[in-house]
């Protein structure tokens, strides 16, 4: 039994394909199946400091869609209000939310807290006159707020969330790659080409450390390998973008006789 094993760092890429996806070049048949063996692959370790953001992701979980109406419940207006990205604490998430509410919604006012107690977010609605609806659909920070239905908020009346505030949006870190695998996809019912997955344990700034402590070997479709393409994508597979931060990941290719 033969191992190739190949250090992949992604500040190597040969091509980047968005903030977290590359292309790594191995060279012309670099792994190439031989007469009476076949290729299995496994990785055998990953290492992840944690660039991506936690709480507020561009495109991902960023926006609050709102209604005004005014006591006659007649709509005055509408507006989408987006929270820039970034990691927060759900204090300093009361604050990004109150400042663009006013950005958005102007003329009108909202105060935003936080219950220690219930670990909810709390809204009240400070212009005479009129009262807010936070609307479901269009809200994608729904998670974040804690909101699971449309939400109504009279003036001057503190209005709790529906569900706790959750400030952690990334659960798992799925590392996704062109090399066949034998992983099953319960959502598609097809073989999925995540490799691994790992559990979210670091907070901000830390360093994930993920070692195959299984022995978990998957065969390798095709003839030979040229190119490894890899990228990171959170539970959901919506882009992890790692900002710049570089990773790494260990893969051992292993050549087995084929008994006869």
């Amino acid at each position: 039994m033969e191992t190739t094993l190949v250090h992949i760092n992604s500040i190597d890429a040969d091509q980047v394909v968005d903030g977290s996806s590359f292309i790594k070049v191995l060279g012309s048949h670099f792994i190439e199946k031989k007469a009476g063996y076949r290729v299995r692959f496994s990785v055998e370790s990953v290492v992840i400091p944690q660039g991506y953001y936690q709480t507020i992701r561009t495109g991902i979980n960023d926006q609050i869609a709102v209604e005004i109406y005014d006591t006659g419940d007649v709509l005055q207006s509408t507006g989408t209000v987006t929270l820039n990205a970034g990691d927060y604490t759900v204090y300093e998430l009361n604050e990004e939310l109150s400042t663009q509410f006013a950005s958005t919604m102007s003329g009108y006012e909202v105060t935003v807290g936080f219950s220690t107690t219930l670990k909810k977010i709390n809204i009240t609605f400070n212009t005479p006159g009129y009262y807010a609806v936070f609307k479901l659909v269009g809200t994608t920070a729904k998670k974040i707020i804690g909101l699971s239905t449309d939400l109504t908020c009279e003036h001057a009346v503190e209005t709790t969330m529906h569900n706790v505030a959750n400030m952690n949006s990334v659960l798992a870190v799925d590392i996704y790659s062109n090399l066949r695998n034998d992983n099953y996809s319960s959502s598609t019912g097809e073989k999925s080409s995540v490799l691994c997955r790992i559990p979210t344990t670091a907070f901000k700034g830390d360093i994930m450390r993920w070692t195959n402590r299984t022995g978990l070997r998957q065969t390798l479709q095709g003839e030979h390998l040229s190119s490894i393409y890899l990228a990171l994508r959170d539970q959901d597979g919506r882009v992890l973008d790692n900002n710049g931060v570089e990773w790494t990941i260990q893969i051992a290719f292993i050549f087995e006789l084929i008994s006869k």
